[in-house]
Parts: C-alpha cells; sequence; structure tokens
C-alpha cells in the first residue's frame, strides 16, 4: 500500500511538472549558430521521414523499442510548422504515413519542438525526458504514452542524425 502511494505521488508530481513546462514552453529563446541547425533543414518532410522509417527498421537495436506505441506526430516549429505522422506496429517497426504543413486536426499524440531543439536531441544535447520536462520538447497526449516510452525515445535521436547527415548530403550532390 505505501509503494502505490508513492508510485501515485511520482506521477502527479511529475504530471504538474510536465504541465508546468508545457506552459513555460515558449520562453525557450536560446539562440542557435545557423550552420548547426542546417543540418536538419527538412526535418519531419517527407524525404526525411521516409528515410528516417528505413533506417529505423533496419537497425533490430532500434526497431523493436518503441514497439506498440502507435501513431504519433513530430512537429518541427520554424516559419512553416512541419508535422510526420508515424506509426509505431506492436512489433516496433515504423511507418511514415503522411507529412502536414500546420497543426494536426487529430487528437492524436504530438511531441513539437523549434527546429533548434531538435537539433539538440538529434545531437545527443537534449534526452528525451528532460527535453519534455524543460518545456523544450511540448508532449501532447496520454501521459501513460509518455511514461511507457519516454527514456526508450532517447533511440531516435542518432537515427535522425544519421537520416539528416544522409539528406544533407544528398542535398549538397
Amino acid at each position: 500500500m505505501f509503494l502505490r502511494k508513492c508510485i501515485v505521488g511520482v506521477l502527479i508530481v511529475l504530471g504538474s511538472t510536465i504541465a508546468v513546462a508545457q506552459s513555460v514552453a515558449g520562453k525557450d529563446s536560446v539562440h542557435v549558430d545557423p550552420e548547426y541547425v542546417a543540418l536538419y533543414r527538412g526535418l519531419y518532410e517527407k524525404a526525411w521521414s521516409e528515410k528516417f522509417a528505413e533506417l529505423w527498421n533496419s537497425n533490430k537495436d532500434t526497431a523493436k523499442v518503441l514497439g506498440g506505441m502507435g501513431k504519433v506526430y513530430f512537429a518541427s516549429v520554424s516559419a512553416d510548422t512541419t508535422c510526420a505522422l508515424f506509426d509505431f506496429d506492436s512489433l516496433g517497426q515504423a511507418r511514415f504515413l503522411k507529412v502536414l504543413k500546420g497543426t494536426p486536426p487529430d487528437t492524436l499524440p504530438i511531441f513539437t519542438s523549434r527546429i533548434e531543439r531538435w537539433a539538440d536531441f538529434m545531437e545527443g544535447k537534449l534526452n528525451a525526458v528532460a527535453g519534455v520536462l524543460s518545456g523544450k520538447i511540448r508532449y501532447k497526449g496520454p501521459m501513460t504514452l509518455a511514461f511507457k516510452y519516454g527514456f526508450l525515445f532517447n533511440k531516435v535521436a542518432p537515427v535522425g542524425k544519421r537520416t539528416s547527415q544522409m539528406i544533407h548530403q544528398k542535398q549538397k550532390k
């Protein structure tokens, strides 16, 4: 019984911390070198998302960690907001579904951030849980999903970085 009360207390504290962090997300005004962010131009666009799904599914270490996560949006907020919808099946295989410009009209879970913060995440300078708790990456959706996959979501970063490097190299040619 005591353990149950402790767990409930921790969940309440974490939930309120996330809510407060999300309300101050707009105050993240750190300026980043534009060259650093240049690698991540095109983040969540169709070419990037297709390549990400391909790389994600080809790596046995990552392909299983988000098993059963289901449909989720990833949004990059800049001059034009770009959202990519992915579906992580029961085995963790990623399937890219579509790209939207602007905010999605449905209520599926969504991770949203500015391109600079996504760059920090992909470069390993910001982990998923710290990003959400600080409001640098905003999350909207069921908290059970955030708790279940929070630390596992860090596996997205190196695959996202590799995807960006490959897309960037292709664009330079």
